[in-house]
This record gives structure tokens, sequence and C-alpha cells, in this order.
């Protein structure tokens, strides 16, 4: 886990996660999502958490079956609001 005054206002937010793993789940594919993956680098050094990433060009169909299914992301980019009903 990172150190410093960088670290310091995530770990007070968010505290030490450990080995903990997120996913997240977008419409951003390759190679549009490298940016938003390099975004994730200072929030994992500094808790301790891995974020899984993963995007689809069939985010739109797929996200309601994961849900249906049990198997949610812990986080979504939503493209649209609408999509969240």
């Amino acid at each position: 886990m990172g150190a410093g005054a960088d670290c310091e206002a995530l770990v007070d937010e968010y505290g030490d996660l450990g080995d903990t793993e997120i996913t997240m789940y977008s419409t951003i594919i390759a190679p549009e999502d490298e940016p938003l993956e390099a975004s994730f680098d200072k929030f994992e050094e500094c808790t301790g958490a891995t974020i899984i990433y993963e995007g689809s060009d069939e985010f739109e169909a797929q996200l309601p079956v994961r849900v249906e299914g049990g198997n949610p992301p812990d986080m979504a980019i939503l493209p649209q609001p609408g999509l969240l009903r």
C-alpha cells in the first residue's frame, strides 16, 4: 500500500482495502479504456484494492443479464441514465 500525503485522503475515506477486488463494467473499450484504467492507479496504490475493469460493446444487453443472473459488477459506468431502469 502506498504512503504519504497523496494517499491520506483516499485512505481516510476508503481505508485499507487489502486484497479487495472491485469489478467495474462499462461501454468504454480499447484503446479508449487505457486512460480510464490508468486513473485507477493511485486508488489501487493507496488503498491496496485491485480494480478489475471490463469494457464491452454489449454492455447494454449484458448488464441486465448479469444483474438478473446474480453476477453484477461492483460498479458500472452507465452511458445513459435511462439504462438504470
